[in-house]
Formats: C-alpha cells, structure tokens, sequence
C-alpha cells in the first residue's frame, strides 16, 4: 500500500541529458518512467512537472539580443518537447497520460483542458492548482487521473 494517493514529480530538463551536453538521453527517460510506472502501478496518482533547460536556458540562450518573452516562449516550447518524451516513454509502459501546456498545440497537448502533463508554469503555481483539482479541475502539466 502506498504512502500518498497523489504525488508531484519534477523533472528538470537538465536531468533528462543524463550525461549527454543537450538533448535527452533514452536510457535515463527509460529509468525514470520505469521508476514512474512502479510508483503508478501502486495506486499513486502523478503529476509531472517537465523542465526545458536540456534544449533552452531563457535569457541566458538569448543572450540579451532577444526579447524576454520571446525568450520564454523558446523555453516553454523545450517544455513540450520533453513532455512529449516523456508521455511517450509511459505510453510504451501502458501508463495512460495526456500532455497539458500554456502554449496552444491542438495536435500535441490539449490547451487548458483537465489534468495530465502540464508544461509551462513555474512549480508554485502548478502545485497550487493541483490542489485546487481536488475541489475543482486543473491546467497545465503531466497529471495522471483515474
């Protein structure tokens, strides 16, 4: 039996480079979401919090010639692509996820809609909401629910 019925998991996307310089490196995606399933086929319930800093740093990447917003769009945008990495290595698993963003991507992730991998907001922000899901529903960020 497991501790917590809901945990929340953050990612960093420089954990995601294992010991490659940028990117993401499959046999630690295959770690952890081999570490996600067990937790998962516990009866926990896992939000996911997924970083971009394997594939963009902000302001730091845009080296003051690019504007901030600009700037932290290209970062929410490295977000998806490793919530994307992510959902794919947990649906190989048979772990059933849905990938939530800020960013509007019909295709890829539903656009605040209820509950499964949300990207692109700071950590405060999503832990709050997902606190608030339990009493009503939440956006944006890799959340599994029964």
């Amino acid at each position: 039996m497991a501790k917590f019925k809901r945990i929340l998991l953050k990612l960093s996307g420089e954990s995601l480079m294992g010991e490659q310089r940028y990117g993401i490196d499959e046999k630690r995606l295959a770690e952890y979401a081999e570490q996600i399933k067990e937790v998962h086929d516990m009866g926990v319930q896992i939000g996911i919090v997924v970083g971009g800093g394997n594939f963009w740093r902000g302001v730091k990447d845009g080296g003051d010639r690019m504007e901030r917003t600009r700037a932290d769009h290209m970062g929410m945008l490295a977000t998806v692509i490793n919530a994307l990495a992510v959902a794919d290595c947990l649906e190989q698993r048979g772990v059933e996820v849905r990938v939530q963003t800020a960013i509007a991507m019909n295709r890829n992730g539903d656009h605040g809609t209820p509950v499964d991998v949300y990207v692109g907001e700071n950590v405060s922000t999503i832990v709050v909401k997902i606190i608030q899901s339990y009493v009503t529903v939440v956006n944006k960020m890799v959340w599994r629910k029964e």
